[in-house]
């Protein structure tokens, strides 16, 4: 018989820097290593979510903890992808 769906909720916040060659630097600090670059701050927030939705995927389908959510910047829904081979659905804010 399959597991239920697991379906959680996480909001995550995204630290914003600035390089002096004008790159962006999005760091998500409840995810130690969780960092990316872009050439404008939509890019560098794209890419360091897209990096925390792999990690905590990767986390959950090995029985890992994920991070507890603050109230902030990313909004993720997970619907357990280890099971559907779905790909992850987001919504960020």
């Amino acid at each position: 018989m399959p597991k239920a769906l697991v379906e959680q909720r996480f909001s995550l916040t995204i630290e914003y820097s600035r390089e002096e060659d004008g790159r962006w630097l999005a760091d998500i600090p409840a995810l130690p290593g969780v960092t990316s670059y872009g050439r404008t701050k939509k890019q560098a927030t794209v890419a360091v979510q897209a990096l925390a939705l792999r990690l905590i995927a990767d986390r959950l389908e090995h029985g890992e903890a994920v991070p507890r959510p603050d109230e902030r910047v990313l909004h993720c829904r997970l619907t357990n992808p280890s099971r559907t081979g779905r790909p992850l659905k987001r919504n960020a804010h």
